[in-house]
C-alpha cells in the first residue's frame, strides 16, 4: 500500500490535521486490521517532532504512528517537488506571463526533486526492494533559491522575467489573516514569513543507504516545461 496523499493547502474537511493527521493514522489502522504486509507513507523531507511548521510536524508525528503499528513499513521522505515548489508557484506564471511574485526574500537554499523520480522510489519500496523498516530520503542535484529558479526558467525560456518580493514582514501580518480564513493559505504565508535560518530545506545526502538523489535536474525539469508551454 503506498500512501501519498497530503493536503498542506486544504481548508474546511480537507484541512491539514484531518487528511495529513487523522485521515493518515485512520489509513494506518485500515492497513493493519486488512493484514497489509508492506506500507509505504510518502513524508517530508525534514519532518520533525519540533518542526517549526505543523505541517512537518504532523507528517513527522505519522511517522511515529506508523512505526508503532507493527506494520513493515518504508517511509519515503522528499525534498520539495518541482511540480509544485517550482512550476506551480513560480515558473509557470513566468512562461504564461513574464513575471513573478516570490514570497519572502527568494535567497533560501532549496532541493527540488521530480515527482517521476520520487515513484521509481516508491515503486522499488512497494515491490520488495526496499528492505523492512526504511527511511528514505529523495533529493534532486543541486540546491537552489526561489530567485536562481526563477531566472532559470528566464533563461531557458529567452525571456527578461520581471521578479518581485512580497518582504517576510508583510507575509507575518498577512498570515494570521489568512489562517482564519483558508488555513493552506495561511500555512503557506507564515511558512515564507520564517527566517531563512529557521529550518534546512536543502539536501547534500552523504554516501550511506537511505538517501537517493534523482536523475532530473533542476533545468532539465524547466527545459521540458518551456517546451510544453510552446506547444499550447
Amino acid at each position: 500500500m503506498l500512501a501519498a496523499a497530503h493536503s498542506a493547502l486544504g481548508r474546511g474537511r480537507h484541512r491539514s490535521e484531518l487528511v495529513d493527521g487523522a485521515g493518515h493514522r485512520a489509513l494506518i489502522d485500515a492497513a493493519r486490521a486488512a493484514g497489509v504486509r508492506r506500507f509505504v507513507y510518502t513524508s517530508a523531507l525534514g519532518a520533525a517532532a519540533d518542526h517549526p511548521v505543523d505541517f512537518f510536524r504532523t507528517k513527522y508525528a505519522v511517522e511515529e504512528y506508523l512505526r508503532a503499528s507493527g506494520l513493515g513499513h518504508v517511509i519515503l521522505r522528499p525534498s520539495a517537488f518541482m511540480e509544485a515548489h517550482a512550476h506551480a508557484f513560480n515558473g509557470k506564471s513566468i512562461l504564461d506571463k513574464g513575471r513573478t511574485l516570490v514570497l519572502g526574500s527568494g535567497r533560501k537554499r532549496r532541493n527540488f526533486v521530480a515527482a517521476r523520480d520520487v515513484a521509481r522510489v516508491a515503486v522499488d519500496a512497494l515491490t520488495g526492494a526496499a528492505p523492512l523498516p526504511a527511511v528514505i530520503a529523495i533529493g534532486g542535484p543541486g540546491n537552489f533559491t526561489t530567485d536562481e529558479v526563477a531566472g532559470i526558467y528566464a533563461r531557458c525560456a529567452g525571456i527578461a522575467a520581471r521578479v518581485r518580493h512580497v518582504p517576510a514582514s508583510l507575509l507575518r501580518l498577512l498570515a494570521p489573516v489568512a489562517r482564519a480564513a483558508h488555513p493552506g493559505i495561511g500555512r503557506v504565508l507564515t511558512i515564507a514569513s520564517l527566517p531563512d535560518d529557521a529550518y534546512l530545506e536543502g539536501y547534500d545526502p552523504v554516501p550511506g543507504a537511505g538517501q537517493v538523489i534523482g536523475v532530473t535536474s533542476l533545468e532539465a525539469f524547466v527545459r521540458e516545461r518551456v517546451a510544453e508551454s510552446r506547444l499550447q
